[in-house]
């Protein structure tokens, strides 16, 4: 009986040692899993942040390139009126000395239609230069903003 005794207590200790390999074997494991679960979680935060800013920076991008063709189709409108109002304004120039030269050849019917014409040139290009001072003058007048940015 003594023998077993001894043979149980020299089996003990090392049964314990065994448990507490376990448990040191088991809390590395927990150490480790949890020091990976630190790592997954500090990349996916980097990640998130990375993906808000790129997303910031193309929101932002995409504004600058719409504001950049906002403002290619004003120009263009712009561009299209003013060569609208100088076609009419050449069109009525035209009916203009159309009109003069008529009453000209109507009133000197012993003229030229090209001496007359020649007369409702010289006639016309004053008034011509009389009209673009005017407008010149127009111009260079402040006008007051209406666009509201």
């Amino acid at each position: 009986m003594l023998v077993v005794l001894a043979t149980v207590m020299a089996v003990t200790p090392r049964f314990d040692d065994r448990i507490a390999g376990f448990k040191q074997q088991a809390k590395d494991q927990d150490r480790k899993r949890r020091e990976e679960i630190t790592n997954v979680t500090n990349n996916l935060t980097r990640a998130n942040t990375e993906l808000s800013t790129a997303n910031n920076e193309l929101e932002r991008q995409l504004k600058a390139a719409h504001d950049v063709q906002q403002d290619a189709v004003r120009q263009a409108t712009e561009y299209a009126e003013k060569k609208t109002r100088v076609q009419v304004s050449m069109r009525d120039f035209l009916q203009a000395k159309i009109n003069a030269i008529k009453k000209a050849v109507l009133k000197t019917p012993n003229k030229s239609i090209k001496e007359t014409g020649k007369l409702q040139t010289r006639l016309a290009r004053l008034q011509q230069q009389q009209q673009q001072s005017r407008c010149s003058a127009l111009q260079q007048r402040p006008r007051p903003s209406t666009s509201s940015r």
